[in-house]
């Protein structure tokens, strides 16, 4: 079994500090030792606190991002200046601050299939993948919903866990409220080197609970397991409030 952290920190201040350095730190072990840091990043409103912070003055020159190759986990599809969209909240916050190597978005302007199939092209050319091989990301920031979902795999459609993809459109039931998506599968959030579950908020009490006691059934942020890689969940205290 994946061995885990759980860390609790006393606000999402902390959270998103601790959060920041970790980045920095295994972005400078990456880079000593291949050359490049690979990192897949999360959408929502949870990650915008310390991508903020990491757009700040005294923290930009701490992550060498001329080096850094910037992914992303899942992607709704809707035009980058949508407020729904993950690349454009994300850039506004610290991308479109900092002089990344390479930003490779999931164009979902395109529509689900499209997208998912042009971004799976883009991480075999990125990684350079022979057939059947999974991108190992140096580190990949997920966050969790409070229906146990993660990335874009929602335990009402599990099609983030094909294990044939590397990406894959996840369209809803029609009349559903949820926009179509493309998200990274399960396989591929697995073969990380580092994985974090960031979860901030006193919303995520309840599945955080659930998860962590092994309740059944099991949601897709308990899946997470990256067999030859670390996994922390970093939480404040109102996330952690109905923890044993």
């Amino acid at each position: 079994m994946t061995a885990k952290t759980l860390t609790i920190f006393n606000n999402g201040d902390e959270l998103a500090a601790f959060m920041a350095g970790m980045i920095a730190e295994r972005c400078a072990d990456a880079i000593d030792k291949r050359g490049v840091f690979r990192l897949a990043v999360s959408g929502g409103s949870s990650p915008l606190r310390f991508f903020r912070l990491l757009a700040q003055d005294d923290w930009r020159g701490r992550i060498c991002w001329e080096k850094t190759d910037v992914c992303w986990v899942d992607e709704r599809c809707v035009a980058t200046d949508d407020p729904e969209s993950n690349f454009g909240a994300a850039c506004e916050a610290l991308f479109s601050k900092v002089p990344v190597r390479n930003l490779c978005r999931i164009r979902g302007e395109m529509g689900a299939d499209k997208a998912a199939a042009e971004y799976e092209a883009a991480l075999v050319s990125l990684f350079g993948l022979d057939a059947g091989e999974l991108p190992r990301f140096d580190f990949i920031q997920l966050g969790i919903g409070a229906d146990g979902h993660t990335a874009s795999i929602f335990p009402d459609n599990p099609a983030g866990t094909a294990d044939n993809r590397l990406a894959v459109p996840v369209v809803f039931a029609q009349g559903a409220t949820r926009l179509p998506r493309v998200t990274l599968t399960l396989p591929v959030l697995n073969n990380t080197r580092c994985c974090v579950l960031y979860a901030p908020g006193a919303s995520k009490a309840g599945v955080l609970r659930h998860i962590h006691s092994g309740a059944k059934p099991l949601l897709p942020a308990g899946m997470v397991q990256p067999a030859r890689g670390e996994l922390f969940w970093l939480m404040d205290r109102e996330a952690a409030a109905l923890l044993d």
